[in-house]
Order: structure tokens, then C-alpha cells, then sequence
């Protein structure tokens, strides 16, 4: 089985960098393995939807959440303006550096 995210350097497609006051995060995305995600996130980034949005769940040395405009963690939109269904692939895990969706 091939784990495209420990192979970043021959991994091709879609990448963002998220802009924030303690730096930029830069990101690759795989929409071979989630394509629907994919999709929602670019078109809303190009939007301007998660322009001035927060981290609203900070837990130091594990993990930051955000994305949500609201700024609370309730939960936003999609591009469908309906909730699509949850995208699993066997070749991405949640590892350190990971990029997930809730």
C-alpha cells in the first residue's frame, strides 16, 4: 500500500498555506483520496470563507482546530449548502502534521 503522506516530495496536486499571527502553515491536499473535501475546502478558501477565522480549540504540543466562522466550533457550510458524506481512505492516517475535517 502506498501512504502518499510519507512520500510529500513526490506527491503531486493541490496544495494551500494557511496565513496565521505564529506563521504560515503549508499544506498538501489529496483529492485522489478525498475528493469532496477537497473540493469544499479549495472553492470556500477561494472565497474568502476562512479569511479571519480563528483557531477556537488550541491543545499545546497536540493539536489547533478552526476553519469555522463562527469562531466556536459549531460547524460552518459547504459548498452544496448541505452537510456531504465523511471521506475515509486506507492511505491517510492521522499522524503528526495531519490535516483532518470534523
Amino acid at each position: 500500500m502506498d501512504y502518499p503522506q510519507l512520500n510529500l516530495n513526490k506527491v503531486e496536486g493541490p496544495k494551500a498555506t494557511i496565513k496565521t499571527n505564529h506563521g504560515d502553515i503549508k499544506i498538501q491536499l489529496f483529492p485522489e483520496q478525498a475528493p469532496m473535501t477537497v473540493e469544499n475546502f479549495v472553492r470556500l478558501a477561494q472565497k474568502g470563507y476562512y479569511d479571519k477565522t480563528i483557531f477556537h480549540r488550541v491543545i499545546s504540543d497536540f493539536m489547533i482546530q478552526g476553519g469555522d466562522p463562527e469562531g466556536n466550533g459549531t460547524g460552518g457550510t459547504s459548498i452544496w449548502d448541505h452537510p456531504f458524506e465523511d471521506e475515509f481512505s486506507q492511505e491517510l492516517f492521522n499522524l503528526r502534521g495531519a490535516l483532518s475535517m470534523a
